[in-house]
């Protein structure tokens, strides 16, 4: 234990568990104190203490796929058009990179399928 509040566990001179001062594990996986904690699956997604996965994320080109689970556990899904979009910069700091002729990809719109809405 350190001046930090921060709380090291190591069994077999090899296996560590860390604590932070609230007594949430933050190591090897975060785990609070009533022993949720949430880990991943082989594309990366979300798995909680109950084994869903709270948020899905597909990508294409253009596009992000989300499925959330809604408070009912069943899946509402929301999709985002990104664009491309050109940017300059001109800090005019030393030490700072500037950026021409830069691509950043920008939110064209967010759409909710299940009630026809979206935002532009």
């Amino acid at each position: 234990m350190d001046s930090s509040g921060y709380f090291m566990s190591v069994t077999n001179y090899t296996a560590a568990t860390v604590f932070a001062p609230d007594g949430t594990q933050v190591y090897p996986t975060v785990m609070d104190t009533n022993g949720n904690f949430f880990s991943k699956d082989g594309g990366g997604n979300i798995i909680d203490t109950l084994g869903r996965t709270p948020i899905t994320v597909a990508q294409s080109p253009n596009t992000i796929t989300l499925s959330i689970l809604n408070t009912t556990g069943t899946p509402t899904t929301v999709i985002i058009t990104t664009t491309p979009v050109s940017a300059n910069t001109s800090f005019g700091q030393t030490g700072v990179a500037e950026c021409t002729g830069c691509t950043v990809t920008g939110i064209q719109s967010i759409a909710f399928p299940a009630d026809g809405s979206s935002y532009n």
